[in-house]
């Protein structure tokens, strides 16, 4: 595949955002008055990271860019930044005499004081006609009303509990006033391992309504370990009516392991050092084989790109 061509970033005043947007047609020219560029975006990206996760929130963009040509814009918070910085760069891939420009890059480095002025210098300058998806890479937001402001411009909004640092809290401020079909968590699509593991089990028993449901997850004790185990006791509650407790005393940066009980039924999967999830089924006449599922290991990167392609 032929590799980008990135514009240098060049700091611009904010008053002069929409003439130096322009401006990357020429620059991806890359010097040839006879060439020709067209434009292939096939979306706006707004992504908001903390000042320590700034790096990750570009190394991201370059994972989505193979899949999602776009207007990006990435907004850093910086207590140390009270003014409202902006630089803007493009990336472009030649063919031939002709090139494409697959990426008009608006970044903004701002404080939470300033941070609700963003939505205003963003709205202006979405490529109209195309979806807007939104990341939320920072932690939990100072305010509901930094997050809501941003929220409203966006068809599309993908956060990552993980990320949060009190997961039940923040879940519930980014959830107030979201869609359902609006919103995905990265923490949620981890969980797909486990959801397959356990649905793959309840194959090999008849679920009876009538009979208690009994589900233990033990986890580790870092933020993403702790909105997993959320996610997903919530989600057993809603499906197999399950009483859920949580034992946080688990190693692992994730989930250790389920322990569900359904009458005389038993079933354990638990994470193994080898990146997969055993799960044993035992009923009262039966002790099944058991089996396996690798488990999640998806870059923040490859699950952004899949969350965006369930929108």
């Amino acid at each position: 595949m032929t590799p980008l061509q990135r514009t240098p970033a060049q700091a611009v005043a904010l008053t002069r955002l929409p003439e130096a947007l322009r401006a990357l047609w020429q620059q991806c020219r890359r010097g040839d008055p006879e060439g020709s560029i067209s434009r292939s975006l096939i979306a706006n990206f707004v992504g908001v990271a903390e000042a320590g996760g700034a790096v990750q929130l570009a190394t991201v963009l370059d994972c989505l860019l193979q899949r999602l040509p776009c207007r990006a814009f990435l907004v850093t918070v910086d207590p140390a930044q009270p003014q409202i910085q902006a630089t803007v760069c493009g990336a472009s891939r030649g063919r031939g005499a002709n090139c494409e420009l697959l990426l008009e890059q608006i970044e903004l480095r701002t404080s939470w004081p300033a941070f609700e002025k963003v939505a205003g210098l963003v709205r202006p300058l979405l490529a109209n006609d195309l979806p807007t998806h939104l990341f939320w890479a920072a932690g939990g937001p100072e305010s509901p009303r930094h997050f809501a402001v941003l929220r409203e411009l966006a068809d599309h909004v993908v956060v990552d509990s993980a990320a949060f640092g009190a997961p039940a809290a923040d879940l519930l401020s980014v959830d107030q006033g979201a869609r359902a079909d609006h919103l995905t968590d990265l923490s949620w699509l981890r969980l797909k391992p486990w959801r397959r593991a356990l649905a793959e089990a309840f194959e090999r028993f008849t679920w009876n309504a009538r009979l208690p449901t009994t589900v233990t997850l033990r986890h580790g004790h870092t933020p993403g370990a702790v909105a997993k185990a959320r996610l997903l006791g919530r989600w057993l509650e809603q499906k197999v009516l399950a009483t859920v407790s949580r034992d946080d005393r688990g190693d692992g940066p994730g989930l250790d392991s389920v322990e569900l009980r359904h009458g005389e039924v038993l079933v354990t999967a638990q994470a193994t050092a080898a990146g997969r999830i055993e799960v044993h089924v035992a009923t009262a006449e039966s002790c099944f084989l058991p089996f396996e599922l690798p488990a999640s290991n998806g870059s923040v990167g490859d699950l952004l790109a899949a969350a965006i392609d369930l929108a």
